[in-house]
């Protein structure tokens, strides 16, 4: 049974890829801070719930400790926050303070080279060797907008995601690292304005990553659909 490691498990994006990756018979570690709150009904035989707080690097250390020797064929960073003090993008009150703005890279950009780094011996168990990084198309100079600047702060986390998995893909060459843009998804940061469904999105990405021998070349920025993304 092929296994997956997912981050940002509790909710969104993160919460619709654990219940479509145990539907498809992989087994499924969902790692989230507030486990107590884990949605019962995607909990199964299939699916560990994991404490990880991707703040804490203690804690990222502690969990490799306890999956030390066990095989990951894939590990996919889904734990990400907006730039406003609700974390949605239909909120206008932007953070303003250092601690909150650097929150923002430790955990859109910092988190998921140092988990993927950890838990590089547990990818080289396994069968695929796959790193997946949730990025965004904000991060790209192709679409900075008047909006999107105002955002720079996101965005700029999310370049800079995208720089560093890259360079993760070059220096861990023997597991292959890939970025994908999800699209404007219909969760608690996307808002409810949002055209795309969580769960359609989630399942797209499990095509990209079921296939990722022909899709998937190493380093490579893609959309739910496999199209390349510019930078």
């Amino acid at each position: 049974m092929p296994n997956v490691f997912i981050t940002g498990a509790r909710t969104g994006i993160g919460l619709e890829l654990v219940k479509t990756f145990a539907d498809h018979g992989w087994y499924v570690r969902a790692a989230c801070r507030q486990t107590e709150v884990f949605p019962e009904d995607a909990k199964g035989g299939g699916v560990q719930v994991v404490a990880l707080d991707v703040l804490d690097p203690a804690n990222i250390e502690h969990v490799a400790a306890l999956l030390k020797d066990q095989p990951i064929d894939v590990l996919l960073n889904v734990a990400g926050v907006f730039d406003s003090v609700s974390n949605t993008v239909d909120d206008d009150t932007l953070l303003t303070s250092m601690s909150d703005m650097t929150r923002v890279f430790q955990t859109n950009t910092i988190a998921p080279r140092i988990i993927a780094e950890w838990l590089l011996p547990n990818l080289h168990l396994g069968t695929e060797r796959l790193v997946v990084t949730i990025s965004s198309v904000m991060g790209t100079f192709a679409t900075l907008d008047d909006y999107h600047a105002c955002h720079w702060l996101y965005g700029a986390s999310k370049a800079a995601v995208t720089y560093a998995m890259t360079a993760f893909a070059k220096t861990s060459p023997d597991v292959k690292s890939v970025l994908i843009h999800p699209g404007w998804v219909k969760t608690h940061m996307g808002g409810k304005d949002a055209p795309l469904d969580p769960a359609e999105v989630a399942e797209k990405i499990y095509l990209l990553i079921e296939n990722h021998k022909d899709r998937l070349p190493n380093g490579v920025f893609v959309d739910v659909d496999g199209s390349v993304m510019e930078r």
